[in-house]
C-alpha cells in the first residue's frame, strides 16, 4: 500500500491523524500510523475489523490471520475466498498456525473459481512445507492424492509424503508406505521403500501409528535374500583340472 492509501484507510477506520495545522514549534515527531496500529493490536485482544484490515492489507501476518478468522467465522459465503486469501498472506509471513485454517477452506473449494488466489495458496503451503512444516507437506499430499483443489498428482503427493515422513510425521509415514504397497496407476510398487517408511512410523511414540506400523512390518516380513552369484573360475585355471 502507498503512504496515501494507508492514510486514507486509517482515516476511514477511525484512526486519529495528527493535526496537520499544528505550528512547527509545537509539532511532535511524526509517528508511523501502521506501527501505532500494530502496537494497539498487540496491546488488546480485540481490534476492530476495519483496523485489522488496514494492517492485513499492509501484509502484517498476525493481522491477516485475525482478520481471516473474522471473515471465516462470519459464515458469509461471499467472503470465504477473502478469508482464504488472508490466511495465505499469514502463511507467506511465517504464521504456521494458519495452515489448518487455509487447508480447511481449500478442501471446501472456496478458491476453485479463483485460479490466481488458488495458486498463491498452494505456493504459500509449499513455502511452509519446505521450511519444515510437516502438516503443510501432509496437507499438500492429501489434496494432490484426492485431486481437490489442485488436481491429482501422485508423483508430487509421494514427494510431499516423504518430506513429512522425514520430519517424523506418523500419519504421513503410514500413507507413504501404503503409496508403495498399493500405488496409484502408473506408479511403481516398492516393498523396501514401504518398509523404510513403516520403520519410521514404528519408532514414533504414537500408540495407534506405532501399532499399525509394527503389524504391517510383520505382515511384510523380512526383505527377500537374493542369492549371491557363484564366483567364476580364476584366470588361468581350467574347470575340472587342478594345477
Amino acid at each position: 500500500m502507498t503512504e496515501t492509501a494507508v492514510l486514507n484507510a486509517l482515516s476511514a477506520a477511525g484512526v486519529p491523524m495528527a493535526d496537520a495545522h499544528r505550528s512547527p514549534a509545537k509539532a511532535k515527531k511524526p509517528v508511523d500510523p501502521l506501527k501505532a496500529l500494530r502496537l494497539e493490536m498487540y496491546a488488546t485482544k480485540e481490534l476492530p475489523a476495519a483496523k485489522l484490515r488496514v494492517l492485513a492489507d499492509a501484509k502484517d501476518g498476525l493481522a491477516a490471520f485475525r482478520y481471516a478468522q473474522m471473515l471465516e467465522i462470519s459464515g458469509a459465503g461471499d467472503v470465504q475466498g477473502d478469508a482464504a486469501q488472508y490466511y495465505t498472506v499469514a502463511l507467506f509471513t511465517g504464521r504456521d498456525f494458519a495452515v489448518g485454517r487455509l487447508v480447511k477452506l481449500l478442501k471446501a473449494g472456496v478458491l476453485n473459481a479463483q485460479p490466481s488466489r488458488l495458486q498463491a495458496a498452494r505456493d504459500a503451503l509449499e513455502l511452509r512445507a519446505k521450511a519444515g512444516n510437516d502438516k503443510a507437506a501432509l496437507a499438500l499430499a492429501d489434496m494432490l492424492i484426492a485431486g481437490q483443489p489442485f488436481g491429482q498428482d501422485p508423483v508430487a503427493a509421494r514427494r510431499w509424503l516423504q518430506i513429512a515422513t522425514d520430519r517424523q510425521n506418523g500419519e504421513a509415514a503410514l500413507k507413504l508406505a501404503f503409496s508403495y504397497l498399493a500405488p496409484a496407476a502408473g506408479q511403481p510398487a516398492n516393498a523396501q521403500a514401504a518398509r523404510d517408511a513403516l520403520k519410521i512410523a514404528a519408532g514414533l511414540d504414537i500408540p495407534g501409528t506405532q501399532a499399525t506400523a509394527k503389524t504391517l512390518l510383520a505382515q511384510l516380513g523380512p526383505p527377500a535374500i537374493r542369492p549371491q552369484p557363484r564366483p567364476g573360475p580364476r584366470p588361468g585355471i581350467v574347470q575340472g583340472k587342478t594345477p
